[in-house]
């Protein structure tokens, strides 16, 4: 059975473990995304279970001290800890879910976008000839590489570095234009796209505060200029679900389209 990724997980297992539609014959590429998925699922599993944990054993722990009669070793804990303002508060669940959506939705977009850059930059690879345009290589950084798979990567990493700083918009008209390839079904879906790569983007850069460039890129996004963007943890859920699997079903069209070497093979 063909290993999905360096970390040897088979197809069946990571479709098991994440319930995710996968590729018949998925690239290194989609194999380290899904890799890169699956371990943040398992971090917000962690941090929820360890919430949890330390609520029930704070709860016990508590019951303990009431036992006691407010004497002993545990009433001297908690009548110093419990008297911190918004302890218990501070370990629920729900009190970090808007930031822990942040997290996630912020991880996923880029390990998105890593994995549109290992994309292109395996199609490049394995289809030299679409590396043609209208760009020109200077005879002297030719003359810099002693075999022409060197010269092919070496321009393939270049293109791909370049094309990395484009927004979502133009890097699939990248895609539709130069390679006759669509990122997206449909534009729902790529306005669904979009939404999630932007409000990445606003997070980390603008602390969630709607900007002339958000707006720009989403007229239609509800917020006026200066408010904070809601980030909903369940809606979040759902575009990490999305994203998964749209690059499940890029990677799927692309090995047909290109003949692209499934993870384990040689290019």
């Amino acid at each position: 059975m063909r290993d999905y990724s360096s970390e040897g997980l088979s197809r069946e297992e990571l479709k098991k473990i994440t319930g995710l539609r996968l590729p018949d014959h998925p690239t290194s590429a989609v194999g380290l995304f899904l890799m890169d998925c699956l371990r943040l699922s398992e971090f917000r599993l962690f941090v929820t279970a360890t919430s949890l944990f330390t609520l029930k054993h704070l709860e016990l722990a508590r019951k303990e001290y009431v036992a006691e009669g407010g004497h002993g070793t545990v009433h001297n804990y908690f009548a110093q800890t419990y008297g911190e303002r918004g302890f218990e508060v501070q370990y629920r669940p729900d009190h970090h879910r808007e930031f822990l959506a942040e997290i996630l939705l912020t991880k996923t977009a880029e390990f998105f976008l890593k994995y549109l850059a290992d994309l292109l930059s395996l199609v490049f690879r394995t289809k030299p000839q679409t590396l043609k345009s209208g760009e020109h290589e200077t005879l002297e950084f030719i003359l810099g590489f002693t075999d022409m798979r060197e010269l092919v990567d070496a321009i393939a990493e270049k293109r791909v570095e370049r094309l990395s700083f484009l927004g979502t918009r133009e890097l699939s008209d990248f895609f539709e234009d130069r390679l006759g390839f669509s990122l997206t079904k449909d534009d729902e879906e790529m306005l669904r796209l979009v939404g999630i790569i932007e409000t990445r983007n606003i997070i980390v850069h603008n602390r969630r505060i709607v900007s002339k460039l958000f707006k720009q890129r989403l007229p239609h996004h509800p917020g006026p200029l200066g408010s904070r963007v809601k980030v909903d943890y369940e809606t979040v859920l759902a575009d990490c679900t999305f994203i998964e699997n749209l690059a499940s079903d890029i990677d799927t069209r692309a090995v047909l389209k290109w003949g692209l070497p499934a993870a384990g093979t040689r290019e």
